[in-house]
């Protein structure tokens, strides 16, 4: 399994989500809204810029349709688009059970 974790531009945020919510490889999604700052800005913390945090863990197989999907509705031109992290998930417990 995998854990995707995206940062997006708040006023993409909206496109990108009701994308995920129409593929089937998406059971669920965490959103968080955040602050934070790149290359093109880290002189001050008035300077940090908002983003949405969406987290998503599925299968391997998966990954790459989810992130094509996050890329193309996310995407701007602009600087600070976001990025986009995938890492390896080791384990999944299920509190309710």
């Amino acid at each position: 399994m995998k854990e995707i974790k995206a940062y997006v531009k708040p006023i993409k945020f909206r496109e990108v989500f009701d994308s995920l919510k129409e593929l089937n490889e998406v059971k669920g999604v965490s959103v968080s809204t955040i602050e934070g700052y790149g290359v093109d800005n880290r002189d001050d913390i008035e300077d940090l810029k908002d983003y949405k945090k969406i987290e998503i863990v599925c299968e391997d197989d998966n990954v790459e349709k989810i992130l094509a999907t996050i890329k193309q509705h996310a995407h701007t031109g602009l600087l600070g688009d976001g990025k986009i992290y995938v890492y390896s998930v080791e384990r999944e417990v299920s509190i309710l059970k």
